[in-house]
């Protein structure tokens, strides 16, 4: 062991020691204030990456705000073409009928009778107008539109005299319903 001899005054060791003590707490105040210094400049650089960050994403957003409206065009787009599609096949399915139920009148129609007017009264509700030579001429038509498998619930609306050329004539409506 090593003895250890110290020939300064007590004062001179106080202030030996103050200095140390100054010295140290220097250098606490001095790292204390470099770090502070550190996480602030952290902060700041996080705090300008989430600017830009978020100054991209508001560039993005105006980018994809003319592609959702462009997307919300086109959408409209393809639900008008296929409302359009829709009425151009319910247009060629209702020819189609209407030539069935044309066809199907016309066999069923006696001689001494014409038709002047034929409605599509809603759905599958049919009603002509006609002028016959006599009643049994509109009995006839009936009774065959009855017979006909296509239709249906044949019912006589209304029948009037009249004159064409001086002979007496029947001006007649009815409807039905056609099968289809």
């Amino acid at each position: 062991m090593a003895v250890r001899i110290n020939l300064l005054t007590p004062e001179l060791l106080a202030k030996k020691e103050a200095q140390r003590r100054n010295i140290i707490s220097g250098l606490l105040v001095v790292i204390f204030a470099g770090l502070m210094v550190g996480i602030y400049m952290e902060r700041t650089f996080a705090v300008n990456g989430l600017e830009d960050e978020i100054k991209q994403v508001d560039r993005r957003m105006d980018d994809l705000k003319d592609v959702l409206a462009e997307i919300e065009r086109l959408k409209k787009e393809d639900a008008m073409i296929k409302r359009r599609i829709d009425i151009i096949n319910q247009l060629i399915k209702d020819r189609l009928i209407w030539a069935h139920v044309l066809d199907e009148m016309s066999n069923s129609i006696p001689p001494d009778l014409w038709l002047t007017d034929s409605v599509n009264a809603g759905g599958n509700n049919i009603e002509l107008s006609g002028v016959a030579m006599d009643n049994f001429a509109i009995a006839n038509l009936m009774v065959n539109l009855e017979g006909n498998d296509y239709f249906s619930s044949v019912e006589l609306i209304d029948i009037k005299r009249s004159e064409i050329d001086e002979r007496d004539v029947k001006n007649f409506q009815i409807k039905f319903i056609f099968k289809s």
